[in-house]
């Protein structure tokens, strides 16, 4: 997990390196400060643009896909933010497995409340239907 994460920030520094090779060699008087402010704002906007797109197209499919994507999505980064966490206090160990068993834990959790809310449902249903 660590070699992971060092690999994302080598390659997050020279992303950062090249951006402001680029800039200086235009004489751009730009600073950090404002290079982060342009990146981060167009980074945010492109994925605006393509997470609203993609999830009008799944809307189609129910409100509850896109309630599982935004929950998948959480819960990814609260478990890195643990892992993370971890790693820094030295509290416990930081392992990409924890990471891993903590979304199977959200998968069998999620798949038990999604049957019991089916047969609810069903129960619901032949209760209602059998006092017509």
């Amino acid at each position: 997990m660590t070699g992971i994460l060092n690999g994302i920030v080598i390659v997050m520094n020279l992303i950062h390196d090249l951006i402001i090779t680029i800039i200086s060699g235009l004489g751009l008087p730009v600073n950090d400060k404002m290079i982060h402010f342009y990146f981060i704002g167009f980074l945010g906007l492109a994925l605006y643009i393509f997470v609203d797109f993609t999830f009008k197209k799944l809307a189609k499919y129910g409100i509850s896909l896109l309630s599982f994507i935004y929950t998948f999505s959480t819960i990814i980064v609260i478990s890195l933010v643990i892992e993370i966490q971890q790693k820094i206090t030295g509290e416990g160990n930081m392992e990409f497995s924890d990471i891993t068993y903590g979304m199977w834990g959200f998968f069998l959790f999620l798949a038990v409340f999604i049957v019991f809310s089916l047969l609810f449902k069903f129960i619901f249903k032949k209760v209602k239907g059998g006092k017509k």
